[in-house]
C-alpha cells in the first residue's frame, strides 16, 4: 500500500504540474475512478478520441469484465490483498469508504497521509 501511495505522489502528472511542463500535461488524461465506473461511456469516448481510435466490441467486453457501468462504485472486482471480500458487497458506499480508509491507514505509514 505504501508503494502505491508513493507512486501516486511521484507520478509524472505531479512532476509536470510542478515543472509546468505542458508537453507532459498535454499527453495525460485524468480519468476519475468514481465517475468512470458509474458512467464509462463519455470517458471511453474521450480516451478513444485522444488516441485517434474507435471503441469496439472488445472495449465493451473489457468494460463488462470490469463490471462497468456499476450501480455503486465499490461493486466491482476485488482482491483479497486490498481488503476485499464478498461481505463488502452488502455495504453502503459510505460504509465501504470508511472500511477502505481504515484498511489503507492500517497498511501504510503515517507519512503517506502528509
Amino acid at each position: 500500500m505504501q508503494t502505491v501511495i508513493n507512486e501516486i505522489k511521484a507520478s509524472s502528472l505531479n512532476l509536470a504540474i510542478k515543472t509546468n511542463n505542458n508537453k507532459i500535461i498535454d499527453n495525460i488524461i485524468l480519468v476519475p475512478f468514481e465517475p468512470f465506473v458509474l458512467d464509462p461511456s463519455p470517458w471511453v469516448e474521450k480516451i478513444a478520441t485522444f488516441l485517434g481510435t474507435k471503441t469496439t466490441n472488445r472495449t465493451k467486453k473489457a468494460l463488462k469484465n470490469q463490471m462497468c457501468p456499476r450501480k455503486q462504485i465499490h461493486i466491482g472486482k476485488g482482491k483479497a490483498g486490498y481488503g476485499w471480500n464478498k461481505d463488502n458487497l452488502k455495504l453502503s458506499e459510505k460504509d465501504d469508504f470508511k472500511r477502505r480508509l481504515q484498511f489503507i491507514k492500517k497498511e501504510s505509514s503515517s507519512d503517506a497521509f502528509t
